[in-house]
């Protein structure tokens, strides 16, 4: 202690230390004398218009555990409390003031002992020059530290219902329960009783021993009119409630109430044998002149417990013992939104197709925000081992086999999101123009990683009222692909695979993701063929997704993207789990539907389109072309074109031919093919006619030839004109 009172002794604004006997305490205190620094008009007088003198007493205890626990501070009993920044204490008690945003132990740790002299010398010059608060942040709330209890309150509701019924008095349903040391845990439930008298007889005040919670009721009394008054809470007994609520003129109101309150509470307990009833609750509503900090509302609210004590006479006693408890808003769609920082974001509805591992806590991280309501759709059950990776836990057996979709849709209803489920394969969906989506969803999401699924989205919804995003991971979560369709559905999502098929080939980050990876060992999880999982960690899947959520995040929120374009992001988790995002813009696809005399459907991706006219006009006055890669999809006769590979060097370049030389060329088509598994290959040529001629009986011939000789269709294609056609035979 010594050494600790010379510590204080050396800070400047300490004039004088010493050491208190404590008897009987493990607590070392030591009382010092403070310099405050008033504002000159004050000096002379050596007390500021707040009451703080020019010296001050300011006595810090030390617990036998400092420095590992820091000291605690107290000013003198009769420290002015009608100042913010002062915590709830007894009446007759030393007044702790609040000197810091963060606690005393972590300040303490962070700057020492000094650190925690430097904001109580800061505290006592703002008190002084009454400068504690600054309404530019808001208006600071009461202190509520180490309150007796928690209230759990739908305070938005509250706070909407009190400015816009501008009603005094509310009456509501309260459960709690009280832990071993007096703490109490209550909520007040549902929607307000209303606000006569009358409405007390709608509770049925008891004890109920299956949940240890009471029933009781709980008054909730508001002033309409603006107060900026400040004032410490120091109450402990029901009539110093009465005589705090005086300060912000509810006092009246609460004297008037409380009588027909405590009627419902001695009635209730006089019908029966044993006390069924402890306490009540009292709700203060503030209205002050302008918004608290961190909340979009003006109303302030103080809860507290009354411990009923009734004397021989069935009355409620005024000294009954009071209790400060802190009001904390229930789970709700606003609650969210400021606890994110996202209030000012209007909601967006998403339909989320699948919600396993990937869609499920995509949509959880989303669905945090507050900003997003959901649609999901996913007809597979939930299984035991779905815990080891999925957003959701469930091991109630009763529950079990319920959906993905209905489970997750419980969750999210708990956060106070709206959401709904259908389980339900997706593809059963009738594909015409609603496709059974909420009108007024903004995004669909599918997260199945299904190719049919895929297949069905591309090929058989021709109208989606949304923009379509889809979502997959990629060698065991190293990689995670996001894609977003572009404007009236082009490019499509089946482009933009064909893109990433093209990009993992010619991008040396992401071909072994893509191409090299050989899928992952499978843990078989129960009988029969079908019973297997990819074993992977639930880090490993988390990692990728809060990453690829938080782009999803921003797509959806701000919608400022080219929306002309369709993207693909790739978020890629490196060897030291680092993420990197990458995104690629894909322009719109030039689309030859199928014919009678041709089957197949040809998409040729919007940057070869543009690629091929600038190789066009390299050689002006000059036939230029090239050979074609692609990507063939069987099932749905579609042909995508990818990939460009130049001229070999022994091709020919005339004004009116064009002749494709062969040099090392199949030796690189080969490579191709091999090195992306027969995904993507030759699938035919390109060239130009310089002078806009349509198609040549040559050109059709060449393409006859070519085709007899394969068993998948060739693509010709010609830039002519100042566009790309498709040669058919």
């Amino acid at each position: 202690m010594e050494d600790i009172l010379t510590e204080l002794l050396r800070y400047p604004a300490i004039v004088d230390a010493k050491i208190i006997d404590m008897p009987d305490s493990d607590w070392t205190c030591i009382e010092t004398t403070w310099f405050t620094v008033l504002p000159n008009k004050y000096k002379a007088k050596g007390v500021s218009s707040t009451g703080v003198h020019e010296t001050e007493i300011v006595t810090l205890g030390f617990p036998v555990s400092y420095p590992a626990h820091a000291p605690s501070i107290r000013l003198r009993t009769d420290f002015p409390i009608n100042l913010p920044h002062i915590d709830p204490h007894q009446k007759g008690e030393a007044v702790p003031p609040c000197v810091s945003e963060v606690p005393l132990s972590e300040l303490l740790h962070s700057l020492g002992l000094f650190g925690i002299l430097n904001a109580i010398e800061e505290w006592l010059k703002n008190a002084a020059s009454n400068e504690l608060h600054d309404p530019a942040q808001g208006w600071e709330p009461i202190r509520r530290t180490d309150a007796n209890g928690i209230l759990i309150v739908n305070a938005f509701d509250l706070r909407q219902q009190i400015t816009k019924h501008r009603k005094s008095v509310n009456y509501f349903r309260t459960r709690y329960t009280k832990i071993s040391n007096g703490f109490c845990f209550g909520g007040m439930h549902g929607d307000s009783l209303g606000s006569d008298n009358n409405s007390l007889m709608k509770i049925r005040p008891g004890y109920s021993a299956n949940d240890n919670f009471s029933l009781t009721p709980a008054i909730v009394i508001a002033n309409q009119e603006s107060c900026e008054v400040y004032q410490a809470d120091r109450v402990g007994t029901f009539e110093e409630l009465i005589s705090f609520a005086k300060y912000f003129s509810l006092n009246d109101l609460l004297k008037v109430r409380y009588k027909y309150l405590t009627k419902k509470i001695v009635r209730s307990n006089h019908n029966h044998h044993d006390k069924i009833v402890d306490d009540f609750f009292v709700v203060l509503a503030i209205k002050r002149p302008y918004s608290i900090i961190g909340i979009d509302s003006d109303i302030e609210l103080l809860a507290y417990r009354v411990e009923a004590k009734i004397n021989q006479d069935g009355k409620l006693q005024l000294n009954s013992p009071c209790y400060p408890i802190q009001v904390q808003d229930i789970c709700t769609q606003e609650m969210l939104k400021s606890v994110s920082g996202t209030k000012n974001i209007p909601n967006t509805m998403v339909t989320s197709i699948g919600c396993g591992s990937l869609g499920g806590k995509i949509a959880m991280h989303l669905a945090k925000t507050g900003n997003y309501s959901f649609q999901l759709i996913d007809n597979d059950y939930f299984s035991m081992h779905n815990n080891a990776r999925q957003a959701i836990i469930e091991t109630d057996i009763s529950r079990l086999y319920q959906s993905k979709a209905e489970l997750l849709n419980a969750e999210l209803k708990q956060l106070g999101l709206r959401s709904s489920a259908l389980s339900i394969d997706v593809r059963q969906l009738n594909p015409s123009k609603d496709f059974n989506v909420k009108r007024e969803t903004g995004y669909i999401l599918d997260s199945t990683a299904s190719l049919a699924v895929r297949h069905f989205l591309s090929h058989r919804v021709s109208h989606l009222p949304a923009t379509l995003i889809q979502t997959y991971l990629l060698n065991r979560s190293r990689l995670g692909v996001i894609i977003r369709e572009g404007h009236d559905r082009n490019p499509r999502i089946d482009d933009m695979n064909a893109y990433v098929y093209q990009l993992g080939l010619d991008n040396e980050d992401y071909y072994q993701s893509i191409y090299q990876y050989s899928g992952p060992e499978a843990l078989q999880f129960g009988d029969g063929c079908g019973s297997f999982t990819t074993q992977m960690t639930d880090i490993d899947i988390a990692i990728p997704t809060a990453s690829m959520a938080a782009s999803l995040n921003k797509i959806m929120v701000t919608s400022n993207y080219d929306k002309h374009n369709g993207e693909v992001l790739l978020t890629h988790v490196h060897e030291n789990y680092s993420v990197s995002v990458e995104n690629f813009l894909v322009k719109e696809t030039v689309v030859f539907p199928a014919l009678d005399t041709y089957p197949w459907e040809v998409r040729v991706l919007g940057h070869i389109a543009k690629r091929i006219k600038q190789d066009a006009d390299a050689y002006p006055g000059l036939e230029n072309g090239g050979v074609l890669i692609g990507h063939y999809n069987n099932f749905s006769k579609t042909v995508y074109v990818t990939g460009l590979k130049s001229a070999p060097e022994d091709t020919q370049r005339k004004a009116t031919r064009f002749i494709l030389g062969s040099k090392g060329l199949k030796k690189e088509l080969t490579g191709i093919a091999h090195q992306s598994g027969g995904q993507l290959s030759f699938i035919g040529t390109w060239h130009s006619h310089p002078n806009g001629e349509p198609p040549s009986k040559l050109d059709k011939d060449t393409l006859h030839n070519l085709q007899e000789n394969a068993e998948l269709p060739i693509v010709m294609l010609l830039q002519t004109g100042g566009r790309l056609q498709r040669i058919i035979e």
